[in-house]
């Protein structure tokens, strides 16, 4: 004869598949698919089923085609017999140790995830979703043993209860946007930025930093944002203060490009040259087509008396055939003046100069390129003059009908 204590750990194996499957009104489950899931033999199951439904612990059609389904008065029953229900995990293999792991996972993951927040206070989509996904299998191992009852219904493709309900409610929702204003959209921010690089283009610096601040305190893990707030700050002048913001973007994602070529313009500004060095090195490595890295490391090598090197850097903007060719050319012509005033050398500077108006065309200005111009005819001598003359006539002559002898100091002539 079955002991009352037998039909009890009974009735509440059933109450358990109730509570997982969230058998509540207006979603019962066949009693067929409910002894199933029960695992009990025929006769306990009739047994139990009967208690609970005499007890009004559930509610359904008689007939094993009938129906079931919890009561208020079954959820505070199968809460206020905790023990039992442990006593049925270890009946189908999960010891009480075990049970114990499951819930000190869940609390220790918890604590990690609270240390987390406070050193990535703003983490990135990857992190967000790592973090996500382990606060709602903590979230769930510590529900496995705190009484209560709770269902979760998402539109027609999920149900859930118990453990896998507070599963399911911290991985596809966040309860804390119930209750708090929500954020403002990335649309809103790009409108925010864009009008901040619109004040910036405008001159009005300081307007520009007002507006981007709020951004920067809400997201200061945003390697964009912190970019664009250092570069806007060189621009107002405010150099060291630019130089912490360019830092800080290198720190959050070093391989940005444009943040390292700013942040050497930024040490230059300052006079930090083997920084400004260091991170010119960095760009003209990885990105070869990049020639700002190369006219700063040329102009380091040239302020140093290292003519060679200046050279070579100048050589591989020219080489390279992107911005600043023309530019390249002339400095290019500078530096072989600057390191020898040979003929030799001033021919070939002439015809670097030559080259970088033939390439900007005569609707641009070189002002350097004018001035190497003056330098090369004024500093020759009445022998090496004609020369120059035919070589302006051959490859200059239509850009120095706008440079003409009076722009250029009265030392070119005047052309035929």
């Amino acid at each position: 004869m079955a002991t009352e204590n037998s039909i009890t750990e009974s009735a509440l194996r059933i109450l358990d598949v109730l509570v997982q499957r969230g058998a509540v009104a207006g979603h019962a489950i066949m009693v067929r698919e409910l002894a199933q899931a029960s695992g009990l033999p025929a006769t306990d199951f009739d047994r139990a089923d009967t208690y609970l439904i005499e007890a009004r612990y559930i509610e359904g059609t008689m007939g094993r085609d009938g129906m079931r389904c919890l009561t208020p008065a079954g959820i505070e029953f199968h809460q206020s017999n905790q023990r039992a229900v442990k006593n049925h995990a270890i009946a189908h293999g999960l010891a009480g140790y075990e049970l114990t792991a499951v819930f000190t996972f869940g609390v220790i993951f918890v604590v990690v995830l609270l240390i987390l927040a406070i050193v990535f206070p703003h983490p990135t989509p990857f992190q967000y979703l790592v973090f996500r996904i382990v606060l709602a299998l903590a979230a769930s191992g510590i529900a496995a043993l705190v009484p209560g009852f709770i269902e979760v219904n998402v539109s027609k493709w999920l149900r859930a209860g118990g453990a896998i309900a507070i599963f399911v409610l911290v991985y596809f929702f966040s309860p804390a946007d119930l209750v708090t204003e929500p954020a403002r959209s990335t649309k809103e921010d790009s409108e925010i930025v864009q009008l901040a690089l619109g004040y910036s283009r405008a001159g009005r610096h300081a307007q520009a930093l007002v507006t981007l601040k709020s951004l920067i305190d809400r997201s200061p893990n945003d390697h964009l944002l912190q970019y664009r707030y250092g570069t806007i700050l060189r621009l107002a002048s405010r150099k060291t203060d630019a130089v912490q913001h360019l830092e800080e973007a290198k720190r959050i994602k070093p391989d940005h490009m444009p943040t390292r070529m700013n942040l050497a313009w930024a040490y230059n500004d300052l006079n930090l040259t083997e920084n400004a060095k260091a991170e010119a090195k960095w760009v003209a490595q990885n990105h070869p087509l990049h020639s700002d890295a190369r006219f700063l490391l040329a102009y380091y090598a040239y302020e140093e008396g290292q003519y060679m090197k200046a050279k070579e850097y100048y050589d591989q903007i020219i080489k390279a055939d992107g911005d600043g060719v023309a530019h390249a050319l002339v400095y290019l012509a500078e530096t072989l003046l600057t390191e020898q005033q040979s003929p030799e050398n001033k021919t070939k500077a002439f015809d670097l100069i030559v080259q970088a108006f033939a390439r900007v065309g005569t609707e641009n200005n070189i002002s350097d390129g004018e001035r190497l111009v003056r330098k090369v005819w004024c500093d020759s001598s009445s022998s090496e003059k004609p020369l120059y003359v035919l070589r302006a006539n051959a490859k200059f002559t239509a850009l120095l009908d706008r440079y003409n002898a009076s722009s250029m100091g009265g030392c070119l002539p005047a052309t035929q």
